[in-house]
């Protein structure tokens, strides 16, 4: 190994206690990550430093000759245990962007949301991360899929993700949940259609499927590739979540085939699927790797273990984080760690005060009479 020269050394220690100065926790830790992965050229380049609010910051950092986007991404987890907060790497052109926190994640928000206040047609609240609230319009995201172990925070983000479409008068909606355990959310039944009888969940799928061709025949008819462009033109056509909770409790084969076909050609038309199953594997839905593949959107709260993890993230992160409710890594068009919202049924009730209630049998044309004896 070449030996520095003595200017060498100089400029190298004036160099560390630049980077180590009081205010600038946040860099030093990069650097010292850097330094430590890449100890010689070439190197990622810390080129620019912007300070967004509190302890937040963004990073522009170049990648040296003969680096890669995806080898940087994965040292993501270490960049933040050394800044003793969170951070979020992303691709911007030729350059990569680092959305950096040295403040650590609350372990409880309570509700507070104003859908209004958000772009999009139906802005959800995914959760608070170190570096702020993170919300994405479920309009694009489509499909989103949840799991985690008991008490790890599904239910109670659905709750609170039902009450963000409830609260929204921007877009046109009706709600449709199926509630496999049939008491979390009877307090909805006269804001959703609710589904809690597994003999009536065929008869609900196939309505929504009939209702879905019907969709398909007047975007078609209307020369429309998708339902944004429809209301666009001033069409009438509400969006319709489809909200299942323990996903791994719809046994029925017919009603997994009718899921499956809402996953592959529902977006266009407006349908947006959420499940939420504690353990997403081929033993639970006989065609769960087909559907899995058509989820755009993934939030996985705390697992027991990498293996749980690995299924929905392609990481072992969810297994890594806290095991506090409603930790999770919301992943979609990047990853990123989140503490959702807390909403109590007692505050959701409350809230509902000041909604509409909703004429559910009319827009789905759900049959009275149940199925025949099998």
């Amino acid at each position: 190994m070449k030996q520095q020269s003595p200017i060498e050394e100089i400029k190298e220690s004036i160099k560390f206690i630049w980077v180590h100065r009081k205010g600038n926790d946040a860099h030093a830790a990069v650097q010292d990550v850097i330094d430590a992965i890449w100890p010689t050229a070439p190197k990622p380049k810390i080129e620019k430093k912007i300070k967004l609010s509190g302890e937040a910051y963004r990073f522009i950092i170049a990648l040296g000759a003969g680096l890669g986007y995806k080898e940087f991404k994965g040292r993501e987890q270490l960049f933040g245990d050394a800044m003793g907060g969170t951070c979020q790497i992303e691709k911007r052109g030729k350059v990569i962007t680092m959305q950096a926190s040295t403040a650590e994640i609350k372990k409880e928000y309570p509700y507070a949301f104003d859908p209004s206040k958000h772009k999009g047609y139906l802005p959800i609240h995914c959760g608070w991360s170190a570096t702020g609230e993170v919300v994405e319009d479920l309009a694009d995201i489509i499909n989103l899929i949840i799991a985690g172990h008991p008490k790890a925070g599904k239910s109670n983000f659905l709750h609170g993700l039902i009450m963000n479409i409830l609260q929204n008068k921007k877009a046109f909606t009706r709600i449709v949940v199926f509630d496999f355990k049939r008491l979390e959310y009877s307090y909805l039944k006269n804001h959703v259609l609710l589904v809690t009888q597994n003999e009536m969940a065929p008869i609900v799928f196939k309505t929504l499927n009939d209702k879905l061709d019907k969709r398909l025949a007047i975007l078609e008819a209307a020369d429309c590739v998708k339902i944004h462009e429809y209301l666009e033109k001033g069409g009438e056509m509400p969006f319709i979540p489809v909200i299942i909770d323990e996903l791994a409790e719809m046994a029925d084969e017919e009603c997994q085939t009718y899921l499956n076909r809402l996953l592959r050609l529902g977006r266009a038309a407006g349908f947006l699927v959420i499940c939420a199953t504690q353990r997403p594997s081929s033993t639970m839905m006989k065609a769960f790797g087909d559907s899995k593949a058509m989820f755009t959107g993934t939030l996985c709260f705390h697992v027991r273990d990498a293996i749980n993890s690995l299924m929905l993230l392609d990481n072992d992160r969810a297994s890594l984080i806290p095991n506090n409710p409603g930790r999770g890594v919301f992943q979609w068009d990047n990853e990123v760690e989140i503490q959702a919202m807390y909403l109590p049924v007692k505050k959701a009730r409350q809230l509902l005060k000041d909604i509409d209630r909703v004429e559910v049998m009319n827009f789905v044309e759900q049959p009275q009479k149940r199925l025949p004896p099998r």
